[in-house]
């Protein structure tokens, strides 16, 4: 599969409470699939979104627990405006 696009979003829904959508499309086969899922967090979120992207191709995948991530940051210096890449590891 190759990721086509993706976006996570945070927002407070409450008194100390949040709420995290991530919105995830990606190609697989020729053909465009595209979730929206909700989420403890972005992580959970995306891990969310591309299991229900690729199950209907790969019924299994929703058996698998991530197990670990790494955030890397791409450009330190530009502070919270820098570029993150998140690897998942299920």
């Amino acid at each position: 599969f190759r990721v086509l696009s993706m976006e996570a979003a945070t927002r407070v829904a409450g008194q100390n409470q949040t709420q995290t959508v991530a919105t995830l499309t990606v190609e697989v086969n020729g053909m465009a699939l595209s979730a929206t899922c909700e989420g403890d967090g972005p992580i959970h979120a995306l891990d969310q979104a591309l299991k229900q992207c690729l199950s209907p191709v790969w019924p299994s995948v929703r058996e698998l627990e991530l197990v670990h991530y790494h955030l890397r940051v791409l450009e330190e210096h530009k502070g919270t405006a820098a570029l993150a890449r998140v690897f998942m590891e299920w």
